[in-house]
């Protein structure tokens, strides 16, 4: 028997647990999940395997687009919940409109990433923000604040060599009006304890619109980050931040950066002390 014969039942129960975790997915995005990484090809056929054997879902978002998801029905429910070694009720999948489901499974790369490379780290995602007080209060919410919440919070704890860090996480696929975004803006700059935003794009021409905006009409006038403006907040032109690495960044300034440094600048430099010409 071949090593990939051999694996197989193990990436299937992998790709189970990644629908389980992140709801409804894409092959696309399994394929960019996946570590290690699998052929599309194989993909496809541990997909029918769990399909064959009740699973898993198969939903057309559109006509060209086909999203997996793990199948509730009670007996499928249990037998998820056997392979993957947790309760059925795990396995329940919060309910989610058609038309978010791209948007989410973006959402859940991100934080994917995030909990790779901070696995000790607590995310907060948009619906769970208003039901957690530490959240809350980094953010600077009220209930009433719908409008205000991100895609998600990154809490990346203090150790004994590393400073706390609050990040927040914006997927943007359409343009929000100006006075919207400027709102936004001033509040993360002004009357939030994050310590920065990432603004996530599907274009360039998206990233550099909103890039221009926070740089010509917000920098100069937060006087909280009067310092450290310019990088307090980061956008990526592509949605997959440039793959695993996180490598596709930029400043308000359009200077390209990494997540791994941009990050490493902010854990290992206390909220007073940071400089915009120190990250460079």
């Amino acid at each position: 028997m071949t090593d990939a014969k051999l694996t197989q039942p193990k990436r299937g129960k992998e790709i189970l647990w990644l629908i389980k975790e992140s709801g409804p997915l894409t092959i696309d995005l399994l394929f960019r999940m996946l570590t290690p990484s699998m052929a599309k090809q194989n993909i496809r056929k541990a997909l029918q395997v769990l399909r064959d054997k009740n699973l898993i879902e198969v939903v057309q978002s559109t006509t060209q687009i086909t999203f997996y998801m793990i199948a509730q029905g009670p007996a499928s429910r249990m037998k998820s919940a056997d392979i993957l070694k947790c309760h059925p009720d795990a396995i329940k999948q919060p309910l989610l409109r058609k038309q978010d489901w791209f948007h989410n499974q973006w959402c859940e790369y991100w934080i994917l990433n995030m909990k790779r490379y901070f696995p000790d780290s607590k995310i907060v995602r948009e619906g769970e923000i208003n039901s957690d007080q530490i959240a809350m209060n980094v953010l600077g919410l009220k209930n009433q604040d719908f409008d205000l919440r991100p895609d998600f919070l990154l809490m990346i704890p203090k150790t004994e060599t590393t400073e706390a860090v609050h990040l927040a996480f914006e997927i943007e696929r359409t343009r929000k009006s100006e006075q919207r975004l400027i709102r936004k803006f001033k509040k993360y700059m002004g009357e939030t304890g994050i310590d920065g935003l990432i603004y996530i794009c599907d274009s360039g021409r998206l990233s550099e619109t909103i890039r221009l905006l926070y740089q010509t009409k917000l920098v100069d006038r937060s006087q909280r980050q009067k310092r450290f403006g310019e990088n307090f907040f980061v956008f990526s032109d592509s949605l997959d931040g440039g793959g695993p690495m996180l490598s596709r960044l930029f400043n308000a300034c359009g200077k390209p950066t990494t997540f791994e440094k941009w990050c490493g600048y902010l854990t290992s430099t206390s909220w007073t002390k940071r400089r915009d010409e120190e990250l460079i």
